[in-house]
């Protein structure tokens, strides 16, 4: 027996943005893929399972319900938001000037190091030296160096 299943994507204020499907899934394929597309004068915040990736690729295993959040992308705190500094020191990978955002660590193998909210600052031992690559909010991702 075949087993069919629904991604459904909405948004959380379509005078915000709008959500939409840009490669539905097919069985036995379960890959879709979804974007979010803001309105002039607001941002993508986040999917409503706290994904960031946008546009993103998910399996779909069973029924699904995904809700774009938005943001008024006006007024000072943005700008403070864009001066953020990653940089290695001793060990530790430091990330400064977050406001309130989500920040993922991973290693070079995709394996989640650190996964928190981050509000002004955050140092994050690592095990090894290496390569890491840290995501701050919906902004790309950005790669340190960590040397002890």
């Amino acid at each position: 027996d075949t087993v069919f299943t629904t991604i459904t994507v909405a948004s959380n204020d379509n005078t915000m943005g709008t959500a939409r499907i840009i490669t539905p899934h097919t069985c036995p394929d379960y890959e879709a893929t979804i974007s979010a597309t803001a309105t002039a004068g607001y941002h993508f915040v986040q999917w409503s399972d706290g994904n960031t990736d946008n546009p993103r690729t998910l399996t779909v295993t069973t029924d699904t319900v995904l809700e774009a959040e938005f943001q008024s992308g006006e007024g000072i705190a943005e700008a403070e938001n864009d001066i953020i500094v990653i940089s290695a020191l001793a060990g530790r990978v430091v990330i400064q000037g977050v406001a309130d955002e989500k920040v993922f660590v991973t290693d070079v193998l995709g394996r989640v190091i650190y996964n928190a909210t981050v509000n002004e600052k955050a140092e994050i031992a690592v095990r090894n030296r290496g390569v890491y690559f840290v995501k701050v909010g919906n902004r790309p991702a950005e790669k340190v160096v960590v040397v002890r």
